[in-house]
């Protein structure tokens, strides 16, 4: 097969060029028809041939995004970045990252390879809110997100970007109900211990240090010095 098909003529291109090419056109490029799939054979092949590990889709949206969209394709994703694509990568409108769309869809594993990547916790999205990928959890699909973002670095997530009368949206909900009902005041009440705290750090040492204190007397065959570091390992701290 001709290694041209694989290539993406969108990749690294800019807005004035981009109206040569079709909506239909990139959706049927390889790399794009692999990524959307959640065929990770495909996509392999389609690396194979040369196809461009930044290539867009009709939406200007990354392999990275198509995966993490239609779900935590952990080794699409791994895949994606051993052939080169960007941890950082954006759409071809620059609204939002790779991490905004794995935090937005609620992908666990994806978005804990971004952060090891290096994906950024402090990248904005191109718009007016310019929301960080913990400010993009708009329908509370995963609490876990956002003690991943924060244990990396992110900014404790503002509940507001605006009024929701004006028809710009609040952190979460998007100024609706979430689609998970059940998650959104855990995850609200989570970010408020955060903050009462003053950071995600804080925040764990504290949880670890109530969690020592309830369990060194019960194992006092255990040296002291060693108890928060058997916490820490086995509860969990500072993620709930």
């Amino acid at each position: 097969m001709d290694q041209n098909a694989f290539a993406d003529p969108l990749s690294g291109s800019d807005s004035d060029s981009d109206d040569i090419f079709s909506y239909n056109e990139r959706e049927q490029l390889p790399m794009v028809v692999a990524s959307k799939s959640g065929d990770v054979d495909a996509l392999r092949r389609a690396l194979a041939a040369g196809g461009d590990p930044e290539t867009l889709d009709g939406e200007g949206w990354t392999p990275i995004m198509n995966a993490c969209y239609v779900g935590d394709h952990s080794e699409m994703v791994s895949i994606l970045l051993d052939a080169g694509a960007d941890p950082n990568g954006s759409g071809l409108y620059n609204w939002t990252t790779n991490l905004h769309m794995a935090a937005n869809m609620g992908r666990v594993e994806c978005t804990a390879l971004l952060l090891s990547a290096g994906a950024s916790v402090h990248a904005v999205s191109k718009d007016e809110d310019c929301r960080s990928p913990a400010e993009d959890l708009s329908d509370c699909r995963c609490r876990r997100i956002l003690a991943l973002l924060l244990r990396a670095g992110s900014p404790i997530p503002r509940l507001s970007f605006g009024s929701v009368a004006e028809g710009r949206s609040t952190w979460l909900c998007n100024g609706e109900t979430p689609y998970n009902a059940q998650n959104y005041p855990i995850i609200c009440e989570y970010r408020a211990k955060v903050v009462a705290a003053g950071s995600w750090a804080a925040y764990e040492r504290a949880h670890r240090a109530r969690l020592t204190k309830v369990l060194e007397p019960k194992f006092p065959q255990i040296p002291a010095e060693i108890v928060p570091t058997i916490v820490a390992f086995a509860f969990h701290t500072g993620w709930y």
